[in-house]
């Protein structure tokens, strides 16, 4: 296989303890798979009270580009809070194309608050990759 997604949803109050924890998985995945590229994605509930993905430094932190940072509001509440995430490893770069976001779907549609809230308190993440460059 060439790329292995690995889907998260923490629990918020663990989310200190998960969160460093997907190091292993990683690694799992990598010798599962035979080093493919691999991207972790999902609610990580990083962010806020829960999380802070800056003062961390641990490997998932040094070893990951974290595409979706600090400064990206990805709930759809009143707060400003980045719980959705994706990261790659930093060498898996050249696989990516520099593009990622969050999607505010409110904003695209025209959706009030409430119409908002019922379809998610979160909004999607996203990221593009190279699917015709693949060195590895």
């Amino acid at each position: 296989c060439d790329f292995v997604l690995i889907d998260i949803h923490t629990d918020p109050d663990e989310a200190r303890e998960e969160i460093p924890s997907l190091m292993q998985v990683y690694k799992y995945a990598e010798q599962e798979y035979q080093d493919p590229d691999v991207i972790i994605l999902g609610d990580f509930n990083a962010d806020c009270k829960y999380y802070n993905e800056n003062n961390m430094m641990t490997p998932l932190r040094i070893q990951f580009r974290w595409l979706i940072d600090n400064s990206q509001d990805t709930t759809t509440k009143s707060s400003v809070c980045t719980y959705d995430r994706i990261l790659i490893p930093r060498a898996t770069d050249e696989d990516y194309t520099g593009n990622s976001g969050v999607f505010h779907y409110d904003d695209y549609f025209g959706l009030d608050w409430k119409m908002t809230q019922r379809i998610s308190d979160h909004y999607p993440v996203w990221a593009e990759f190279y699917t015709n460059r693949d060195t590895d």
